[in-house]
């Protein structure tokens, strides 16, 4: 399966979620090419589940350091690379003193699953050089489902974080948010599905016959509907923080 409780893998071998499975590709896709244009040669993945994305930066030229809380992820293909870094530890926790600090950190749809995100935004400070950048991703409060209480139904999701103190958290540690980006196109597609779901005018697996679920597929229209930009952020499932680190 490709999506459990914890990761959707983008490239698993089934036909379901197209449209979260576009959004994650999407990111790394992101990552992959403002890093490279940056001139980043290192990258830690923070949170890498099965590590997809870390063998795309991987296939990139990047010298990918995979971190993730679950031991049996990295026992994954993605991540047995001549190369790859593993480290396996609970980032609500102290961080391991072998992990290494790189030009770069990429860290998506995390820190609202942590008991402590902002302590966890320092712990990225720790381990990113100077000038080097971050992107950092968490779900657009808007679209979390939340009970009459104010908590949410997703258990999983610890956290409903908003803009502002997550921007705030970052220049506290150092960073200098450069711009804030979204994938709408896919989210609004998702949102459409669904509306016309409870019309009756489509059925789930007709969605599924839509698309090829190919691995070239998938990264062609992760391009055409799930590339971060800058514009119709409120249409966006999720932010992406495009931050720099300016002082220690």
């Amino acid at each position: 399966m490709s999506i459990n409780a914890e990761y959707c893998d983008p490239f698993a071998d089934d036909k379901q979620d197209i449209w979260m499975k576009l959004e994650h590709c999407g990111r790394y896709l992101f990552a992959r090419d403002f890093l490279a244009r940056k001139g980043c040669e290192s990258v830690l993945d923070v949170a890498c589940s099965n590590g997809y994305g870390s063998h795309m930066l991987f296939e990139s030229g990047f010298n990918v350091i995979a971190a993730d809380k679950n031991k049996s992820y990295m026992d994954s293909w993605y991540l047995k690379q001549d190369g790859v870094k593993t480290f396996c530890f609970d980032f609500d926790d102290d961080w391991p003193c072998s992990v290494p600090s790189a030009n770069s950190i990429v860290c998506f749809e995390t820190i609202e699953h942590l008991r402590f995100p902002f302590p966890f935004i320092k712990k990225l400070s720790c381990h990113i050089d100077t000038n080097g950048w971050l992107l950092l991703s968490f779900p657009n409060v808007i679209y979390e489902k939340l009970e009459l209480d104010g908590s949410n139904r997703d258990p999983y999701h610890l956290h409903i974080l908003n803009t502002k103190d997550v921007a705030s958290t970052l220049s506290e540690n150092g960073f200098r948010v450069v711009k804030i980006m979204g994938q709408p196109v896919c989210n609004e597609m998702l949102l459409r599905q669904h509306e016309l779901q409870a019309k009756g005018s489509i059925n789930p697996s007709d969605i599924d016959d839509a698309f090829n679920y190919t691995r070239q597929s998938i990264v062609a229209l992760s391009r055409l509907m799930a590339y971060p930009q800058a514009t119709r952020l409120k249409k966006s499932y999720s932010f992406i923080f495009v931050a720099q680190k300016i002082c220690v």
